[in-house]
């Protein structure tokens, strides 16, 4: 029983230790927005920028297509700035979303959080690498 005990302690540091390096590696090694995209995330004559519950929305001229995002695994949100930019002045509505710990899996339910909330015609959804294979499993 102590051994049992004493395993399971030990199984539980290591478990602990797994979640923090995991947690370090994608907030302080992850790819960060550089100025660029910190540019694109002011308003334009186009493009209204406003943050929502786990993200933003890039709201341009339509209102009639929308395109929900998922951001890669270890790269701020903010960086795909310039894509939603250019997309929501051609005519997609962007809500580009925001996922804890910057892994798409923990954010997969965002997609319905944003269609539920929100009337377009089209709805797409998309993602880079990691967030794609999370948009995938709709």
């Amino acid at each position: 029983m102590k051994i049992a005990k004493k395993v399971l302690k030990i199984l539980l540091f290591l478990i602990l230790l797994a979640v923090l390096a995991f947690g370090i590696k994608f907030t302080v090694f992850g790819y960060h927005a550089d100025e660029t995209a910190r540019d694109a995330l002011k308003n334009t004559d186009k493009v209204s920028v406003s943050e929502i519950p786990h993200g933003l929305l890039f709201d341009g001229p339509s209102a009639e297509t929308a395109l929900v995002f998922y951001p890669g695994a270890a790269v701020d949100y903010d960086a795909y700035a310039p894509l939603m930019q250019k997309l929501a002045s051609g005519g997609i509505d962007c809500f580009l979303m925001q996922m804890p710990l910057n892994t798409a899996f923990l954010g997969s339910g965002f997609y319905h959080r944003v269609h539920d909330s929100y009337s377009y015609d089209r709805w797409l959804i998309s993602g880079h690498s990691l967030g794609g294979v999370a948009a995938c499993s709709y």
